[in-house]
């Protein structure tokens, strides 16, 4: 009678804990559509020389880059440790738009969309001055004339 318990018991909170995963709502504190209208707008790119006092510039690189500072608080969290909690703790602490840095557009990307979708708000990538993509500011022109 005891075994017969014990095994109903074990069932019941397996049963719970199973109820309980499926009840719980994905990770994404953000809609996908939210990320997507904010991407094509681009309301989440800033320029160096938009970076002011108000931000807490992330960079995502081994090294720090050199980047125009206006009073903007600095600091260094490498890709590869962006999940470790006590990143993660300073920047949910912050009252400051954190700005993302890196030489690595792939990093940026990825980074935005993780902490956007972590749930961060007032998140910008900063792009380095004269960092436009140059292959769109002229008319394409080949080199060589196409025989037919």
């Amino acid at each position: 009678m005891k075994r017969l318990l014990f095994v109903f018991v074990i069932l019941f909170i397996l049963l719970v804990l199973m109820s309980l995963k499926l009840l719980k709502k994905d990770g994404f504190k953000i809609s996908a559509d939210n990320v997507i209208k904010s991407i094509q707008n681009n309301s989440n790119l800033i320029s160096e020389s938009q970076v002011n006092k108000d931000f807490l510039i992330v960079f995502l690189d081994e090294e720090l880059p050199s980047i125009k500072n206006s009073g903007a608080e600095i600091v260094k969290i490498p890709f590869q440790d962006l999940l470790e909690k006590n990143y993660q703790e300073s920047l949910k602490n912050t009252k400051l738009k954190i700005g993302l840095f890196s030489n690595d557009a792939s990093k940026l990307a990825k980074t935005y969309t993780l902490l956007n979708q972590m749930g961060f708000k007032n998140l910008y990538i900063i792009q380095k001055e004269g960092s436009e993509n140059e292959t769109l500011l002229y008319k394409f022109r080949p080199d060589t004339i196409s025989q037919e």
